[in-house]
């Protein structure tokens, strides 16, 4: 954008064409958007929310190049890389006789890369666009070096560093560290301090602390020279906690006592060290040479206390402390680090082991009165008056924001004089993705679609912090959300627990601030039917006067509307054939023959024996007429068909249901066998189908005759993990058993709800 900015700045009508770039979805790929302003520009697409306008043509033509220009650096990070992290042969020339990484490493980076080049053209289908992980920065430098040479800043010069600080080293990866120690001097003159504790790293590499040593390490890295100073004095813990955590740690502590500046909890928190210019080892002297002149320069000035933490000093006998002067190369390398390296600052917390040597001489003084700050860090709300600015689409997300600030006793005093303005603005028809800035006196919530634009607002509420009565405060901020899942579901059981419609909403807003945005209601079991359906209304579950203790098709329009409006979908589910004892209760036709009369509704927990009739046509029928009651109730995609704990005792005893099941193994038997036929497999496959029992038959064909009657009414069947196996079955499984592998089901291309029991369920103590 910095560029199109500089580019178009002194052309007639080049501010109308960044306008134009502004115009788009923010979280869209840049490629993907200069390719759009650029149609735009040749007069080919409209961009939606901005007014075509009369370029001059000398400007047009600037544009377009300089917008070609920008797409090809665009896609070259992208597509260059992803290239090269997807070639084997390539890989392997780059880190040919290296250290830094292996053989087997490579072979890894490979199956990984040309996996994730996979999904990134899959996604490609599906709307979704390549990009690259952050994690990847230091693999893809590293690379650059092998292959192209030494990288470089901005003006095309090779980045130079004078010496190298890197804190916590054992948190870096040898790939890591070889590409940072790759911009330090020459080859034959590379000056670093390596400061980190290996019994502290966070990610085990193989190695134990007993095998680990630093010289090997070193030497790995190309540092054969070394000075190695194990730092002894702790600035933190008081010596009371270093002797317990000695303790604790037994044969695992340091051979070397550790020395503490703090005697126990009534010393003084807060030091003021004054450090010296550090003194550092070059790679190329050994270890007893006298250190050299400071790598770093930097200019005499009087001794000034640190800022930082202090850090480590030398502690060899019989060293006296250097002249103070003012330790700026710190802040000198952490900056000089963020500008060279796009943002990766290098901390300056010390521990463990410390390369190269410096010195610093700590004054402790007392504690010290931090004055509190004057400014208010972030944007006050609710006492103070506000310019409220929405677009056309983003109304719901302004009526959802002030629902839920009143909510929480903070009214919004809107007034377009106010000095705090908040805008909220929707970029397309559709999409979550949203970006949320707050700064002073601006709050700025952007949407992709409507929703996104609403979930930023949900976001902001999430962030408010008390200020006072009727008050609040916003923290200034920069959010950039993107949702990782497309399906974010709560699930009620309204069947055995009936809830109002208004407990039902209140649940729904709370759903909603979370960024929740679906609510999947389970309306039928063996305890109850929570439907009122118009065309059988005696399936409803009904209360001791007689009144249906069920849903009308009038709060469930309202209940629809209310979940609409906040950006939820509501997926109804219908359980069968199994947990259909309130069917039962309503119609005992639908039961298997074995000469009940009548049918009670359950009271309690558990997996009733009592279900639909799979060998009975009518009730079939039946079903299939509830399936499309229930889907013109609900407009969502979605329709859940349940499923799951079907006890067959009864199918096993029912004469209509064992003859379906001799006709569906037949059937079944005769596909196997004229398989067999064309594979000349000696009747393995009849065999392996007559092996079938005839319930899992039943089952098998029941759901999947279901689902295909979902279908024709316009709905996505939905079904719990127990029909996995069906064919022709649902078309998304909701995986709750915690033993059933969903990655199998997606390895297998069939959409997964997960929501493991263990993990998911609020009624299960674990």
């Amino acid at each position: 954008r910095n560029r199109l900015e500089q580019g178009l700045s002194r052309w007639d009508r080049g501010s109308e064409i960044l306008r134009a770039f502004d115009a788009q979805p923010i979280t869209q790929a840049v490629d993907l958007r200069l390719a759009a302003l650029g149609a735009w520009l040749a007069g080919k697409r409209d961009l939606a929310g901005v007014v075509s306008a009369e370029i001059p043509e000398q400007t047009r033509a600037t544009a377009q190049k300089l917008v070609n220009e920008l797409r090809t650096k665009a896609r070259n990070v992208v597509t260059h890389w992803e290239e090269m992290l997807s070639d084997k042969q390539l890989l392997g020339l780059a880190f040919d006789g290296t250290t830094d990484i292996g053989k087997g490493q490579i072979e890894q980076a490979y199956e990984w890369n040309v996996r994730q080049n996979r999904i990134r053209s899959e996604g490609d289908r599906d709307g979704e666009h390549p990009s690259l992980d952050a994690e990847d920065a230091p693999l893809l430098l590293r690379l650059w070096q092998r292959l192209r040479g030494p990288i470089t800043d901005e003006s095309e010069k090779p980045i130079r560093l004078n010496h190298l600080f890197v804190d916590e080293v054992q948190d870096h990866s040898p790939i890591e560290l070889t590409m940072l120690l790759d911009l330090v001097g020459g080859a034959e003159n590379r000056s670093a301090t390596l400061a980190g504790d290996f019994a502290q790293r966070m990610l085990e590499d193989g190695d134990t602390r007993a095998e680990f040593q630093w010289s090997h390490f070193l030497e790995d890295l190309g540092l054969p020279a070394q000075t190695l100073e194990p730092l002894k004095v702790s600035y933190r813990s008081t010596e009371p906690i270093t002797k317990f955590a000695r303790a604790v740690l037994g044969p695992y502590a340091h051979d070397a006592e550790p020395v503490t500046t703090r005697s126990g909890p009534g010393s003084a928190a807060s030091t003021s060290p004054t450090c010296a210019r550090p003194r550092v080892s070059s790679s190329t002297r050994s270890s007893s040479s006298r250190p050299p002149r400071p790598a770093i320069r930097t200019r005499p000035t009087r001794a000034t206390p640190c800022t930082s933490r202090p850090h480590a000093h030398r502690t060899s006998s019989g060293a006296s402390p250097a002249t103070p002067r003012r330790p700026s190369w710190k802040r000198r390398l952490a900056r000089n680090s963020r500008r060279w390296l796009g943002g990766s600052a290098l901390a300056l917390a010390l521990s463990g082991v410390l390369l190269g040597t410096s010195t610093c001489q700590p004054k402790f003084a007392g504690p010290r009165l931090v004055g509190a700050r004057s400014e208010t860090p972030g944007v006050r709300i609710g006492d103070v008056p506000v310019a409220l600015h929405a677009d056309g689409r983003s109304q719901r997300a302004l009526d959802g924001m002030v629902r839920e600030l009143a909510l929480r006793g903070l009214a919004v005093q809107d007034s377009p004089t106010a000095t705090t303005r908040v805008d909220l603005v929707t970029r397309g028809s559709a999409g979550e993705s949203y970006r949320v800035e707050v700064t002073p006196g601006k709050i700025l919530i952007e949407g992709e679609g409507p929703e996104g634009t609403f979930y930023g607002a949900m976001d902001l509420l999430q962030r408010l912090q008390p200020y006072g009565k009727g008050s609040a405060l916003v923290p200034f901020a920069s959010v950039l959300e993107r949702p990782l899942f497309s399906y974010r579901g709560m699930h009620l059981d309204v069947a055995r627990h009936f809830f109002a419609p208004a407990e039902i909403e209140r649940l729904i807003d709370v759903f909603a601030s979370l960024r929740i945005n679906t609510v999947h209601l389970h309306l039928s079991d063996d305890q109850g039917f929570s439907l009122l359906l118009p065309r059988d209304q005696q399936l409803a579950t009904r209360l001791p006067n007689g009144e249906p203790r069920a849903y009308t098709p009038e709060e469930i329009a309202n209940l629809v509307a209310f979940a609409a409006a906040r950006f939820v979908t509501i997926v109804p589910e219908i359980d069968v054939p199994g947990h259909t004892r309130s069917w039962l209760a309503a119609h005992p036709e639908l039961a298997c023959p074995l000469g009940e009369k009548t049918f009670e509704l359950a009271t309690k927990g558990g997996i009733y024996p009592e279900i639909l009739c799979a060998g009975n046509p009518e009730v079939r029928t039946f079903v299939k007429a509830r399936i499309r009651d229930v889907a013109e109730l609900f407009p969502g995609k979605y329709l859940h068909l349940g499923g799951d704990e079907v006890r067959t005792d009864r199918w096993k005893k029912c004469p209509k249901c064992q003859a379906r099941g001799r006709w569906l193994r037949a059937e079944a038997a005769d596909r196997a066998h004229a398989k067999d036929r064309a594979q000349k497999t000696s009747g393995k496959n009849e065999l392996a189908a007559k092996a079938v029992p005839l319930e899992t038959r039943l089952y098998d064909d029941f759901v999947s005759d279901m689902a295909q009657s979902a279908i024709r009414a316009g709905k996505i069947p939905v079904g719990w993990d127990e029909a996995r196996d069906v064919e022709d079955g649902p078309q998304v499984l909701q995986v709750w058993r915690d033993e059933t592998d969903a990655s199998k089901l997606l390895a297998a291309n069939t959409p997964v709800i997960l929501s493991p029991m263990a993990r998911t369920y609020f009624n299960q103590k674990n």
